[in-house]
């Protein structure tokens, strides 16, 4: 099944938002969870290998999935041959 382009174009702006906002919320919990650890709550670091782990993983997969949906249009043919210079 193939999708058109305004689809692809589509999903790729979503998943690239997903990426982003997944890149964000996993620096913000990295950053929010070791606040209580320098607060000197030693009891309450939670261990946040795994979290890292996974929202690295997640941002990646959206975005390798949004640079897979997306394709640019063809390059228009030139009428006069100065205009391939661009």
């Amino acid at each position: 099944m193939s999708l058109s382009r305004s689809v692809r174009r589509v999903l790729s702006a979503i998943c690239w938002t997903l990426a982003v906002v997944a890149g964000v919320l996993t620096g913000a919990a990295v950053a929010g969870g070791g606040a209580t650890c320098q607060a000197g709550q030693r009891t309450h670091c939670p261990p946040q290998t795994l979290l890292l782990i996974i929202g690295v993983v997640v941002t990646l997969a959206f975005g390798v999935a949004g640079a897979v949906l997306y394709k640019p249009s063809d390059k228009r043919e030139s009428r006069f041959p100065w205009e391939d210079a661009r």
